[in-house]
């Protein structure tokens, strides 16, 4: 689901860091009324997905009604497939991209997971 939330940090012995409000309920719905191993959106979801992937990196089924306690019956919508290398343009989006192989002494840094190289026998 997508849509404003509130964020903030439970006093206590051991401080708890926890989210809140409609969108947290409704995502909580979804996956709920999911079936094992699918994804379920809500049409906010759906249309944000939409919007922001023109080349429509993920496919979903169509839409059906489900029933949210405290929403009512609203639309929903299955992912029915992604593509394992979604469009550079959506990783740079998304801050997936991934870096440029850079040498770093005797290693090879590939953004942030650093890869040391073995000597071959």
């Amino acid at each position: 689901s997508v849509g404003p939330v509130t964020m903030g940090v439970l006093p206590g012995e051991r401080p708890m860091f926890d989210v809140w409000g409609k969108t947290v309920n409704l995502a909580s719905r979804m996956e709920s009324s999911s079936e094992p191993m699918m994804v379920l959106c809500s049409e906010s979801a759906f249309k944000a997905v939409q919007a922001g992937d023109p080349r429509s990196t993920f496919t979903f089924e169509a839409p059906r009604t489900v029933y949210a306690k405290g929403f009512g019956n609203v639309s929903a919508y299955f992912v029915k497939k992604s593509l394992l290398n979604p469009p550079r343009e959506l990783q740079v989006e998304l801050g997936l991209e991934r870096s440029e192989e850079r040498r770093v002494g005797k290693s090879v840094d590939l953004g942030g997971r650093r890869i040391i190289k073995k000597k071959k026998n």
